[in-house]
Order: C-alpha cells, then structure tokens, then sequence
C-alpha cells in the first residue's frame, strides 16, 4: 500500500496545483500539531499523496483544472506520437493551450522543446504510455486500459501474497487450490476476454493467429481455474459437490468484477478534471478577458470581477477538497475490499496490551 495508494491517488487527482496545496496542508499539520501522533501520521499520508499528485500532475500537465501544455496532431489518422509520425512520413504540427492563462503557461519551460514533445510508448495487449500524457483528450482510451491493467497487477499481487499466506500455514497443496485457482481464473479470463475484444477491428492473419492462440490458451487455463474453485468449494469450504460445481463459475466472475472495479480511477480523475474545467471556462474565462481590456470595461464588467474571481477561488476550493476525500475513498477501497480480500483473513487472538486498568482514581 506504501507504493500502490500514493499511485492510485495521484492518477485520479494529478494536478500540480492541488498537489502543491496539499503537500503545503501536510508540512501545516505536522508543525501546528507536531505533538498528536494521529495527526503526524496523517500528514505523512497527504505529504506523499500529495507528492503523486504533483508528479502526476506534471505528467499530465494540469495545474488547477488548465491543461497547459501544448497538444500535437499527426496529419495521418490513428498516428499519436512524434516518432511514429516522422516513422510514417508524416507530418506533425503543435497547437498551443487555448484556455489556458500566462501565469500557467509558462510551466511548459520546465518540459523539454517547451512542451512541444510527445513520447510514446506502445506495449502489449493495446497499453500505450504517453509523455506527457493527456488524459483528458488525446490519451484518453489509453487511461482506461492502464486503469484496467494496473487492476490486474495489482490483484494479481495480492494473490499471490495469499499464496504465500495459505502456503506457510496450511501446504502447498491447500495454497494451490485456494489462490492459485484464482490466479489461473484472473490469467486464462484476461487472455479470452483481450483475444475476443480485439479480433473483430484487426485484419492481419498472423496477428489474428496469434489471438485465436489467446482465446484458445485463455479458455483452456480458465476452465483448469474454474475447476480448481469447484475443488476449491468443495473441499476446503465444505460446501456440498452438486452445489459447487454451480457456485464454481459464479464465484469466477467475481474477478471480473473486481477487475472492473479499478475503471473508477479513470472516472474519478475525468470527473475531477472537468468540475474544475467547468470553473475555469465560466468563471475565469470571462473574468481573464475583463481584465485583459479594462480600458474598455463596463460598469457591471467592473462590479463582476469581484464576483468572478470569489466564484472562481470557491469553485478550487471545492475542486481541492473534492480533490482530497473522493480519491482517498476510492483507493481506500481498491485496497481494502478489492485487493486486501484476496490474502487478508480476519481472525486470531484478540489484542490485549501490557499494562493495568485503573479502576478507582483519587485527586486532591
């Protein structure tokens, strides 16, 4: 959780700014309550929450809902990168950030070629990694798969922590049935379900050949999973046969929902970005423009630009707070109802400190 809840975090929130604000809220906790442990050990929490956040945030060039890096276009469809584009002999042009103010603008001096540079990566199973990557418009599909890809790994690893677990207390055989069915449930569904996805838009025999291997591969090991859970069920659960074999691949699809569960990292960073977009269209957008003419500013122009900046500052601070506690949540979750359940039981000798309970106290 050390690595994987800052990352989580930092992908759904990633905004310099309210990373910025929230490291700044960690160092103000920790100096004015630097005697309360609870308190120090929460801004532990936020400094390296919000330290993914700026690191994120400068991936995704964002700082308090402008996206202010420039955006880059091929002239041949379907062509993302600079690379790939030169690759294909074409032609690629830049755009500079339209909504975007000056006194954000200027953070495109900390990106190589002033922002002007799109590094792509193009991995397996459709992953694409982008630097800088625009998770709101070019790069979006992309965030999708990644959300869904690091909830594979990130399941995976916690069965086979459960291995490990079920291994050292009860063999390798019980370890075997109890995790690695799952295991083989989670790899052979993955491989079905991409294959069967992405045979229909390809039209290249051997890559077809390939995913036909996939899905045939893929059936086999999670048929062999599905199998295991059965045994599973109804040898270490003690549920009768008959009622195993049907609950087998019901409990399966479990999995899936699990895996599912990690797109919410992707609709809560969108929805974030967008409430603080909204502000900044309806409220900085013509505020911006009063004060870039105000020689030739009304009398109600004037009046608004109070109005607009306090709305606009209200609409960061909720942006900020939402920012804080809707991302925390949902990684909270992921961690401990998606990934802790897969090798953490409950259970054990209750805790009982050292010490002695005082029963009557006198004062003078």
């Amino acid at each position: 959780m050390f690595i994987t809840y800052p990352i989580f975090f930092g992908l759904m929130l990633g905004d310099i700014a309210y990373g910025i604000a929230i490291v700044a809220i960690a160092w103000w906790l920790s100096k004015k309550f630097a005697r309360n442990e609870l308190v120090i050990q929460a801004s532990g929490l936020l400094f390296y929450i919000g330290f993914s956040t700026i690191v994120f945030g400068y991936i995704f060039g964002e700082f308090a809902g402008f996206e202010y890096l420039p955006h880059g276009e091929c002239d041949i469809e379907g062509i993302v990168g600079v690379a790939q584009c030169k690759a294909a002999h074409g032609h690629y042009h830049w755009e500079a950030a339209a909504h975007a103010p000056g006194w954000v603008t200027w953070m495109t001096a900390l990106y190589p070629n002033g922002g002007e540079i799109q590094w792509m990566w193009e991995g397996m199973f459709g992953l694409n990694l982008a630097y800088p990557f625009h998770r709101v418009s070019t790069h979006i599909n992309d965030l999708i798969v990644l959300s869904l890809y690091l909830g594979i790994l990130h399941l995976a690893l916690g069965m086979i922590l459960g291995f490990r677990e079920v291994n050292r207390e009860h063999g390798f055989v019980a370890a075997l049935f109890e995790k690695g069915s799952w295991l083989l449930v989670l790899g052979g569904g993955f491989f079905f379900v991409y294959s069967f996805i992405v045979s229909p838009k390809h039209s290249d025999a051997d890559y077809l050949a390939l995913l036909d291997m996939f899905a045939t591969v893929g059936l086999i090991v999670l048929g062999i999973g599905i199998f295991m859970v059965v045994i599973m069920l109804w040898k270490y659960e003690g549920i009768p046969l008959p009622i195993a074999i049907g609950l087998g691949p019901l409990e399966s699809l479990q999995i899936l929902s699990n895996t599912i569960s990690y797109v919410r990292i992707f609709a809560v960073g969108i929805v974030g970005v967008k409430i603080a977009e909204t502000g900044n269209d309806m409220l900085y957008a013509p505020l911006g423009h009063t004060l870039a003419d105000l020689s030739h500013a009304g009398a109600m122009d004037l009046i608004l630009i109070p109005v607009l900046l306090i709305g606009w500052l209200g609409v960061q601070v909720f942006a900020l707070i939402l920012g804080m506690f809707s991302p925390n949540v949902q990684a909270a979750r992921l961690h401990f109802v998606e990934w802790m359940g897969k090798f953490y039981e409950t259970g054990g000798i209750p805790f009982v400190p050292f010490g002695k309970k005082l029963v009557n106290v006198e004062a003078e």
